[in-house]
């Protein structure tokens, strides 16, 4: 493995260190999309500078595309294991995914688990769902959006379906 590579995995590694890092404080970034490109931007920066450290543009050509290829998969994981990370959200979109029509915030509330639940949802559907452009919210009634909703609405039923062994719904 080339030094090209190898610090690409180190760069890869160190983007949910950041993640975890701007989840606090002092370095607190409240909202989770913004958070993530941070954290992803800054672990690029890190592979930039760690390939200049130890003059690893030099490498062989294919080391250089090999690591790179690998810091963009680490990006795109990330994204994804955000995502994935907090089941709550998976749930959430397979029950949203079940109604096949738009449904209001109390009705999907009641679905997911009742009373009590309001101050939690609301903030993933403000915070999570609608900046990543999953979830759309018109005239008092959420449902997914088109296109991204509508595939991770069907990625979710198929995890639900492997996880479980049954569709929801």
């Amino acid at each position: 493995m080339g030094i090209a590579i190898f610090l690409s995995i180190l760069a890869g590694i160190s983007i949910p260190i950041f993640m975890v890092l701007f989840s606090s404080s002092p370095f607190k970034i409240k909202s989770g999309l913004k958070r993530y490109i941070v954290s992803s931007s800054t672990g690029f920066i890190l592979w930039f500078i760690l390939l200049a450290i130890f003059h690893a543009f030099q490498s062989n050509i294919w080391d250089m595309l090999c690591g790179a290829l690998v810091i963009l998969c680490a990006i795109w994981g990330n994204y994804w294991l955000g995502n994935f990370g907090g089941g709550f959200r998976i749930n959430m979109l397979v029950i949203l995914a079940a109604q096949h029509k738009p449904i209001s915030f109390e009705q999907w509330m009641d679905l997911y688990g009742g009373l009590g639940m309001d101050v939690f949802l609301r903030d993933r559907l403000r915070s999570i769902l609608i900046p990543w452009g999953i979830v759309k919210e018109e005239k008092g009634s959420i449902s997914l959006t088109t296109t991204k909703g509508k595939l991770f609405g069907v990625m979710m039923n198929i995890l639900y379906i492997l996880l479980q062994g049954k569709r929801r719904g």
